[in-house]
């Protein structure tokens, strides 16, 4: 009805037929072309940070089983894209908050959207945390370094003043492609750098274990396997000012971008398993004054300072449109709650309240397996029911691996919170 809402929470639609041609995004007057790469350099910017550096520590587990655990996590991931794909009804593409909108009560719609805003936190929050560490040490390499260069309170406003804030004044995602470009070739540099220390690296201190029963490390992978598989929620932004996007260009840049994605993170982890360092980044196990040592972390920093940029103007869009629909279309809301973002990271990172971190990244970490893998197959079955009993089949099997999937984060989460209470 003119005038009215609509209501379709009640209704059970038909599925449409497959067209891979099928344009899914129409052409506005005011955007900017996005093609394959604009897009997958996008897509590989945001998800990709310093996580992969991380890896080669918790591929203790076993060099065959952690890939293995990431490749059925990376399977999964594109089954749930699938899915959340075949949800865009109306011949049109939807955001989470938007499907969620006219699929369910208006109470689920506000809590869909605070989730997927605490979602995106949890990155910023980790950035706001390892930005600052990676540059302290950094400038100690030679002594002399003044004190309030070292502040983390200082190096994180002043690289979040001179990189978020000029970016919060971008009328949409597709102008962070230079960015992106910016951020993809530094983590292509910092890979280079690894491998490079690596080769130079003359000792080896452990033998290859294929599979283990260490249930822990493996927790700890799933846990930040789940970081990296964080597609879907963020697939509209991408493309939403973009020029005539197809179904089969989408599926193709998910496609290649899961495909790069899990590349990039078995080479790094593989590799550097038989450095047999239990470090948090395998960048450090280098001697810090080594070229590739220094190299390689400057690349991981401008790596997360462009991922940061991105996460931190999706919340201010998602914050703006939660507190006064439209407003997320004018640029003093959006600045101003980014700006907020900033303010909260650093209130959160460098107070005495280091549990209130640990606790938010662990609800964050859940929250972020719950939306990528399982929401999208309940609102398939909310929208088709049981219409397609393959698809329904495999969205009931994601409901099902989303909340084993929980449950281990659960488990890492409480181990991570009692480390903290202990120290």
């Amino acid at each position: 009805m003119i005038g009215k809402d609509i209501h379709v929470q009640n209704h059970k639609f038909k599925l449409r037929n497959k067209d891979e041609k099928f344009v899914t995004y129409r052409s506005r007057d005011n955007t900017r072309p996005l093609g394959f790469l604009g897009a997958f350099s996008l897509l590989m910017n945001i998800i990709i940070a310093e996580e992969p550096f991380n890896m080669p520590a918790l591929y203790l587990c076993g060099i065959i089983q952690a890939p293995l655990i990431q490749l059925i996590m990376f399977v999964l991931n594109l089954f749930s894209f699938y899915i959340f794909f075949s949800t865009w009804v109306f011949g049109n593409t939807f955001s989470y908050g938007g499907i969620a909108a006219i699929a369910t009560p208006k109470f689920v719609y506000v809590i869909i959207k605070i989730t997927l805003i605490f979602s995106y936190i949890t990155f910023t929050l980790h950035f706001a945390e390892s930005i600052p560490n990676i540059l302290i040490s950094l400038f100690t390499i030679k002594p002399g370094c003044p004190s309030f260069i070292l502040n983390k309170w200082f190096l994180y406003y002043v690289f979040s003043f001179i990189t978020v804030f000029p970016t919060l004044f971008y009328p949409s995602m597709s102008s962070f492609i230079s960015i992106s470009i910016i951020g993809n070739i530094a983590l292509l540099i910092s890979m280079i750098a690894f491998f490079w220390g690596y080769s130079m690296y003359d000792t080896f201190h452990i033998e290859p274990v294929y599979f283990t029963s260490d249930f822990q490390l493996t927790a700890q992978l799933i846990y930040l396997t789940t970081s990296l598989c964080f597609i879907n929620p963020v697939i509209h932004y991408i493309f939403l000012n973009s020029n005539r996007v197809a179904s089969n260009n989408i599926k193709s840049i998910i496609f290649s971008t899961n495909i790069s994605v899990y590349a990039i993170v078995v080479s790094i982890g593989a590799v550097g398993y038989f450095l047999g360092a239990r470090i948090d980044n395998i960048i450090d196990i280098f001697p810090e004054t080594s070229p590739y040592s220094i190299i390689g972390k400057i690349g991981i920093v401008i790596t997360m300072l462009s991922s940061n940029s991105h996460f931190i103007y999706i919340i201010a869009i998602n914050l703006c449109n939660l507190i006064l629909k439209g407003s997320e279309k004018s640029t003093l809301p959006v600045v101003s709650s980014g700006i907020v973002v900033i303010v909260f990271n650093a209130l959160i990172l460098f107070s005495t309240l280091k549990t209130g971190f640990v606790i938010v990244g662990i609800i964050g970490t859940i929250l972020q397996c719950f939306l990528n893998f399982g929401f999208p197959s309940i609102l398939f079955l909310k929208f088709f029911q049981f219409s397609s009993t393959g698809l329904s089949i495999i969205c009931v099997l994601l409901i099902i691996c989303t909340l084993f999937l929980c449950v281990v984060l659960i488990y890492t989460g409480y181990n991570s919170f009692l480390e903290i209470l202990e120290s």
